[in-house]
């Protein structure tokens, strides 16, 4: 496991306890900064998103006879519900937004004032 890959799942992770509440992980990339939560079973609203991501990534596993976690170059992925993307005066928003962790330049847990 990547330092990045971890430092990006424990950010995650914390942004979702009572303590933290109102926060959220904020991710910069190379397509703009990404807001959102860690998505998870307790979630409200559409699953769809994470339960596909979750089928298809154990369907390519089982095909190809492979362990996913043993690919060349697969750091693998994060899964935000409420999402958005920002960049320049434009915002995106997303009931779920799958994220590689390639694609994250920066991260940090906070409340954006972008609202």
């Amino acid at each position: 496991m990547t330092l990045k890959k971890y430092l990006s799942i424990s950010l995650a992770t914390a942004a979702n306890v009572k303590e933290m509440y109102g926060n959220e992980l904020v991710l910069v990339t190379a397509a703009g900064t990404i807001i959102g939560r860690l998505a998870s079973e307790d979630d409200e609203g559409p699953k769809l998103i994470p339960d596909l991501v979750s089928q298809i990534t154990s369907n390519y596993a089982s095909n190809f006879n492979i362990d996913v976690k043993d690919l060349p170059d697969n750091d693998g992925y994060l899964t935000l519900s409420n999402a958005r993307i920002i960049s320049a005066n434009c915002t995106v928003n997303f009931d779920s937004l799958v994220v590689f962790y390639d694609q994250i330049i920066g991260i940090t847990v906070g409340i954006p004032n972008n609202r």
